[in-house]
């Protein structure tokens, strides 16, 4: 294992070969070759010996767990989730392996048994703010948003300056349409971290209809457009008597900023401006060519009839795709269950 320690896996695979050849029934040296095995890529034979100490030995966890890391490697999902399954079994109150088999669970997409893994590591060390993070945000992508809240609220008790267990808390909120208790959570994450952009961004969607929210947000949102463009973007959505100023000053900072240049298209078309609004729309396209609302809103603007249906066509497929894989989504990350201590 010291050779292992110092990147020498040929030399430790080769010692260890040999203690094994003199020692057929030592579990925990067969498990070692095989995790030396695996460091060298040899994920066949590194299997079969770690196959063989369970069998001598069925009773630990790291041997499954192992069994799992290879799998991955292979790839076969399926073998890495039922290895981390039967580890979890037998990790009992042991930090170190519990947070191993909830990351091979992460990377092989079981999350459910993540979701397990996880909520017995708040169990275990809730003194540590990564399994409320982690925790609450499978649960948002699994659509579990009250469990997701649970979680958030359970992290900010403990962390209350942690900006992104607030920005969690937000989303969920948010998905559960709480809309003012997530502007004030995204709010708190602001001032967690005032210099981390993505507190800033969380507020895009709500800001229309920010209300008596809308003084708060302003005093955040304004030295934050001192040192990004994307500043300017959010208070065109919030104030909009200023809309027109911050986005030209968008445009001007940052050309390439796509949604600055659908909102400018909107504003346009509103105005009745049609040449303009389509030059608009038509640069968020060269950026994002799958912007559907770009595409329905040229379906409108273009005269040429022809032009136009090519632009409504293509939003009825983008649209169409993205309900697709939002249901493919769905099924593959059913809602899971979850209770938080």
């Amino acid at each position: 294992m010291r050779l292992a320690a110092r990147g020498d896996f040929a030399g430790a695979g080769r010692v260890l070969a040999e203690f094994v050849a003199s020692h057929p029934k030592d579990a925990d040296a067969r498990y070692r070759l095989g995790v030396v095995l695996m460091r060298q890529g040899e994920l066949t034979q590194a299997a079969a010996s770690v196959e063989a100490a369970i069998r001598l030995d069925g009773t630990q966890a790291s041997y499954h767990l192992a069994l799992g890391e290879i799998a991955l490697r292979v790839p076969d999902h399926a073998k890495a989730v039922a290895a981390a399954g039967r580890a979890a079994k037998l990790a009992g109150g042991n930090v170190a392996l519990w947070r191993a088999i909830a990351t091979v669970q992460q990377r092989a997409g079981d999350g459910i048994g993540e979701a397990r893994s996880l909520q017995s590591l708040l169990r275990l060390t809730p003194e540590d703010r990564a399994p409320y993070a982690r925790l609450s945000a499978l649960l948002l992508d699994h659509r579990t948003a009250d469990g997701a809240l649970a979680v958030a609220e359970a992290g900010v008790r403990r962390f209350a300056r942690d900006a992104e267990l607030w920005r969690l808390h937000g989303l969920a909120a948010y998905a559960m349409g709480r809309k003012e208790d997530a502007l004030r959570s995204f709010l708190r994450a602001i001032d967690a971290d005032p210099k981390d952009p993505v507190g800033y961004a969380s507020l895009e969607t709500l800001l229309p209809e920010a209300g008596g929210l809308a003084p708060e947000i302003e005093k955040r949102l304004v030295p934050f457009a001192r040192r990004d463009p994307i500043g300017h973007f959010l208070l065109a959505l919030l104030l909009p008597d200023q809309r027109e100023a911050h986005l030209r000053e968008v445009t001007a900072r940052a050309p390439e900023f796509w949604p600055g240049r659908y909102e400018t298209g909107r504003l346009l078309q509103e105005r009745g401006q049609r040449a303009e609004a389509v030059a608009e729309f038509e640069a968020v396209l060269r950026l994002n060519a799958g912007h559907a609302e770009s595409h329905y809103a040229l379906s409108q603007l273009l005269p040429e009839r022809e032009q136009a249906l090519a632009h409504r066509r293509e939003h009825h497929r983008l649209k169409q795709a993205a309900a697709s894989a939002e249901r493919a989504r769905a099924a593959a990350k059913p809602r899971i269950s979850v209770s938080v201590q």
